[in-house]
């Protein structure tokens, strides 16, 4: 049995296009509102919101400061490239509940954390993709994030065309393959293994179902009422703790 205290190292997961000299892939565009696409005009170790990416051709790592300049995992291994941690608007949060439209980071000391999706793309024009993952720990692939309407949403769903959350929660799990989160209990619980249910949950350990190594690294304890409105949809399963 196992028991999530602590974030492990992950295995970052996703693909995309390298730049085998440490620049920018050749092809970084990709369409799509939602996406943060059409802000990036300039320096490509900048994001929009100011946050500077920092090793390999990018800005030295003293440039970082204070906080330094944390490589980001990618297919298992610290890259050259990383992330002025000084960049990042305060708090950092784990990928247990980003805020709709931010997807994960895999960062050397953090574990997933949750960045502006730019960021990512960002990562990506370097070869970096696989650092990177959706908010629902689906491979990042570049995609923009989809936006579901009227008949797409699901009962219970939330995001820019499904509706929003309540007080204590927070609309998670918006993806480029779906358009929509479920409003998901804002602050940390516990986490579990979902191929390994700790008896520390009472209940049922719930997961994605993006069945990625990720997905079954994070999963958290869940309770009869969130199983029985979420494992209609397909999209999250629970495991029951015997």
């Amino acid at each position: 049995m196992r028991v999530r205290w602590l974030l492990p190292a992950l295995i970052a997961l996703g693909c995309g296009g390298k730049g085998t000299d440490g620049s920018p892939a050749s092809d970084g565009g990709i369409d799509g509102a939602d996406s943060g696409a059409d802000a990036d005009v300039g320096d490509p170790c900048v994001t929009p919101r100011g946050v500077r990416l920092c090793g390999g051709n990018c800005a030295p790592e003293v440039a970082c400061g204070q906080f330094g300049c944390r490589p980001v995992v990618a297919d298992g291994a610290e890259a050259e490239m990383g992330v002025c941690m000084a960049d990042l608007p305060p708090p950092i949060s784990t990928c247990w509940r980003c805020a709709d439209g931010e997807v994960c980071a895999d960062i050397a000391g953090e574990g997933l954390i949750c960045v502006e999706e730019a960021l990512c793309r960002s990562l990506m024009d370097f070869g970096l993709a696989s650092a990177c993952t959706y908010a629902d720990f689906s491979p990042y692939d570049g995609r923009p994030l989809a936006i579901a309407r009227g008949a797409d949403c699901p009962k219970g769903a939330c995001g820019p065309g499904c509706g929003s959350c309540g007080v204590s929660t927070a609309c998670s799990g918006r993806s480029a393959d779906h358009g929509y989160g479920f409003c998901l209990p804002a602050l940390l619980q516990e986490w579990c293994y979902a191929d390994d249910v700790p008896t520390t949950c009472s209940q049922y350990c719930a997961a994605w179902t993006t069945n990625t190594r990720v997905s079954k690294d994070y999963g958290w304890c869940a309770i009869d009422v969130e199983c029985d409105r979420l494992e209609p949809t397909g999209r999250i399963e629970c495991h029951r703790v015997e």
